[in-house]
C-alpha cells in the first residue's frame, strides 16, 4: 500500500506532463513556443515578446531543453540548451547558453522542429503549402481565415466583425472562441461596461463564470480564457471540425507488452515507468476556423 501511495504522486505527474506537453503542441506545432523580444547574452535571459507569451507554456519549465532557431526556424543559434529559471511575471526564461541567441529567433522545444505534428496556429495561417496533403493556396475552403486586430485590445464588434469571414466559408452554430487570460480580463471588463446585455447581443453572463456567450453572425460565440493561448492570439473553433487521430491515445500501456505499465530498469535495482501516445490533430475544415491576430491587451 506504501508503495502505491508513494507512485501514485509520480504517475499523476507524468500524466499531467504529458497532458500539458500535448496541448502546447495541439496549439503550437511546427511554429515554435515564442519569439525572443531581447536577450542578455551574458546572463541566459531571454525576454520573450509579449504577443507569444502564454504562461502554461512555461510555468515548471525549469529542466527542460530547448533548441532556439534564427527567425526563420532555419539555421539553429542555441541547441538543447537548458532552462535554468522562469519568471512569469515578466515573460522571462534564463537558459544554459544564449551567447548566439538575438532577437526575433524562435525557441523550440529540444528536437521538436521538423518531428512534432502541426498544431491549429499552422493549420489555420498557413497561406501557402501544404496542410494534410492539400494545397491551401489552391483550394480557398481548405484555407483557414485570419483577421488584423490592429495592435488593440479585442472586441465584441472585432470577434463578429472576423467571424464573418468564416461564416463566409459556412460556419453555424457554436463558435469556440479560445482566448489568453489576459484577453479574457479585457473582455469581461468591457461587457460590464455594457451591461445591457440586448445591446451587446450578449446570451448568457454571471459574476465569476468560465465563459461568455453571445450572439453573432454564425449563431453562437462562447468565449472561454485558456493560458495556453498567446496574448498576441485568439483562437475561433468549430470544434466538430477537429479530431484527434493515431493509433494510440496517451497511456502507460506497453504497446508490445500490453498490460505491462511497469517494468524494471536492466543492471540495477530499479522500475521504470514510460508514456506513450501515437496520435495528433486533425482539422476536416480549416475555413471554418480563424485566428485573430495583432491583440494587444
Amino acid at each position: 500500500a506504501s508503495f502505491m501511495n508513494a507512485t501514485k504522486h509520480v504517475v499523476d505527474n507524468m500524466l499531467q506532463s504529458m497532458f500539458t506537453k500535448y496541448e502546447a503542441q495541439c496549439f503550437y506545432g511546427g511554429v515554435g513556443l515564442a519569439t525572443v523580444s531581447s536577450v542578455n547574452t551574458s546572463t541566459g535571459v531571454i525576454t520573450v515578446t509579449t504577443a507569444e507569451w502564454a504562461p502554461a507554456l512555461w510555468v515548471g519549465a525549469e529542466g527542460m531543453k530547448v533548441d532556439i532557431y534564427d527567425s526563420t526556424s532555419v539555421t539553429a543559434h542555441e541547441s538543447g540548451v537548458e532552462i535554468t529559471a522562469v519568471d512569469l511575471v515578466n515573460r522571462r526564461i534564463t537558459v544554459s547558453d544564449a551567447s548566439s541567441v538575438v532577437a526575433g529567433d524562435v525557441i523550440y522545444e529540444k528536437g521538436a522542429k521538423g518531428n512534432e505534428f502541426i498544431g491549429i496556429h499552422k493549420m489555420i495561417t498557413a497561406t501557402t503549402g501544404n496542410i494534410f496533403g492539400q494545397s491551401v493556396a489552391t483550394y480557398s475552403l481548405w484555407r483557414g481565415n485570419t483577421f488584423a486586430v490592429g495592435g488593440a485590445a479585442l472586441t465584441f464588434a472585432k470577434i463578429s466583425e472576423g467571424i464573418a469571414q468564416a461564416v463566409a466559408k459556412g460556419v453555424k452554430g457554436v463558435l469556440t472562441l479560445l482566448v489568453n487570460p489576459a484577453t479574457w480580463s479585457d473582455l469581461l471588463t468591457e461587457q460590464v461596461a455594457q451591461r445591457q446585455f440586448h445591446e451587446g447581443g450578449m446570451s448568457e453572463y454571471s459574476n465569476g463564470a468560465e465563459a461568455i456567450k453571445f450572439y453573432c453572425v454564425n449563431g453562437t460565440v462562447e468565449i472561454l480564457a485558456n493560458p495556453f493561448v498567446k496574448e498576441g492570439y485568439a483562437y475561433g473553433l468549430d470544434l466538430k471540425s477537429f479530431l484527434r487521430i493515431g493509433s494510440k491515445d496517451i497511456s502507460f500501456d506497453n504497446p508490445v507488452e500490453p498490460g505491462k505499465f511497469i517494468m524494471p530498469l536492466e543492471g540495477t535495482n530499479a522500475y521504470q515507468i514510460l508514456g506513450y501516445t501515437d496520435s495528433a490533430l486533425f482539422c476536416s475544415s480549416l475555413g471554418k476556423n480563424i485566428v485573430f491576430t495583432g491583440i494587444q491587451n
